[in-house]
């Protein structure tokens, strides 16, 4: 502010004070000393939600996976390479899960998780246990849709692809995977 005011006081001193200036000229000077700069926000603020735009445009094109495109006559085809090295989780029961890794399939069935409810006494939890079966030299044969599994000790399973991250068991349950079966 004391900027202006020498400006001022030295256009007075020496410009102001010449004839040749009007009453009129001399005023619209005070006036334009005497405003604010006042910044227009709207070009920044369109900017932003541009730039804003962009970005999230870019992030979902970029960042996810389309999913596969491998179906046969409206199915999903199922080949053994899917279930190298992949986790599914029960889609009702969490705590139930099916891990393919390294050759053997590791079946989980996670009772205390299963049962555990918001406000449970912990003493209900007594019983339960958590039950791991590991299945060695699994083989994995395919035909349409549906995995063929078989391994040690008589162990056979069958898993139908319904979606692109879910399969379903011969019982009925569908366990998911974090990502596309490819």
């Amino acid at each position: 502010m004391n900027d202006y005011k020498q400006i001022r006081s030295s256009l007075e001193k020496n410009i102001f004070n010449e004839s040749h200036f009007t009453i009129i000229q001399k005023s619209n000077i005070r006036n334009k000393l005497q405003k604010k700069r006042r910044y227009n926000l709207v070009p920044y603020i369109v900017l932003a939600l541009f730039l804003v735009t962009l970005s999230g445009f870019l992030y979902l094109n970029f960042n996810s996976t389309p999913p596969p495109s491998h179906t046969v006559n409206g199915t999903y085809e199922a080949k053994a390479v899917y279930l190298k090295e992949i986790q599914f989780v029960d889609r009702i029961h969490k705590g139930n899960t099916l891990n393919f890794s390294k050759g053997k399939l590791t079946i989980v069935n996670n009772e205390i998780y299963n049962a555990i409810k918001p406000n449970m006494d912990t003493e209900d939890l007594a019983g339960l246990k958590n039950n791991i079966k590991v299945i060695s030299n699994i083989k994995i044969n395919t035909k349409g849709d549906t995995f063929y599994i078989t391994g040690d000790e008589n162990f056979s399973m069958t898993l139908q692809i319904i979606a692109p991250r879910i399969v379903m068991d011969e019982k009925g349950n569908e366990y998911s995977t974090s990502t596309y079966l490819e």
